[in-house]
């Protein structure tokens, strides 16, 4: 079984792209997790316990940030990876494992991150 739980932060950033980096701009940069498991006994696991885990642990880092201060290149692919690599110790339990992360860096564009 598949879960999907939503989340989304503003921020900027200025990226590196074939050695030239943008103007510094902002984005309501939109998230999803996704997590495999199996009911045990009823749920995979709680909704409301993944959302507190992805505002404490990626929200409230990065929301209102300038992205540069965390990533040399603040691609939404870099991002996505470190977002991934932020919740897998979190989100792994006895019966579920997050297997990706989706980061939309506008309403048209995003990366999928399934290491």
């Amino acid at each position: 079984m598949e879960l999907r739980v939503q989340f989304s932060f503003r921020a900027e950033h200025s990226v590196r792209i074939q050695g030239i980096r943008e103007e510094t701009h902002r984005h309501r940069f939109r998230g999803e997790v996704i997590l495999e498991g199996e009911p045990d006994p009823d749920i995979v696991v709680d909704f409301l316990k993944v959302d507190r885990i992805l505002k404490e642990q990626v929200v409230q880092r990065f929301h209102g940030k300038n992205l540069n201060d965390f990533f040399e290149n603040p691609t939404a692919e870099h991002i996505a990876k470190a977002i991934f690599e932020i919740l897998s110790p979190h989100l792994n339990g006895p019966n579920y494992r997050l297997v990706g992360i989706v980061l939309w860096e506008s309403p048209r564009f995003s990366v999928l991150y399934r290491p």
